[in-house]
């Protein structure tokens, strides 16, 4: 974590304390993001045999997150990471409460296919997809640029 400058110590208890409340209020901003990666230990499971992208021996994958989430200061929960291998337009995971947006959520994401995703008020992360399940495919499903306000 970065180090934010220590006070000026002063004679004047008031200032002393509004110095304290200031570095206070910052400090929440330069937290880092804590990161939460999907069926770790004490996470969400993966759901409908989802998993980890990475986990293939593809040789082109070697840098792909795994599947994680986190929440920053202002309540904006972001997820990341790719997954693979579950059935087609099930839920791949589901978020905990404190992580939840307060309605359903859709996003365009990217997979083997275009595809849709979206996150539920109950937390359930879903890959949808415009097309019939047939068209679409359990190889490859980003989650990397889906963000919102955590409500739930």
């Amino acid at each position: 974590m970065p180090n934010l400058p220590a006070r000026i110590q002063t004679p004047d208890p008031i200032l002393n304390r509004i110095q304290d409340q200031l570095i206070a209020a910052v400090q929440q901003f330069v937290q880092p993001l804590l990161w939460i990666n999907v069926g770790s230990a004490g996470a969400p499971p993966f759901q409908n045999g989802w998993t980890n992208y990475a986990a293939s021996s593809t040789p082109l994958n070697t840098d792909v997150s795994p599947v994680s989430f986190s929440k920053n200061a202002l309540g904006i929960v972001r997820l990341r990471g790719a997954s693979k291998g579950g059935t087609v337009g099930t839920v791949g995971f589901t978020l905990p409460a404190g992580y939840r947006p307060g309605f359903r959520m859709t996003f365009i994401t990217i997979g083997d296919t275009a595809t849709r995703t979206d996150v539920f008020a109950n937390g359930d992360v879903k890959q949808q997809g415009s097309a019939t399940s047939a068209v679409l495919s359990n190889g490859y499903w980003s989650l990397d640029g889906i963000h919102f306000l955590a409500e739930g």
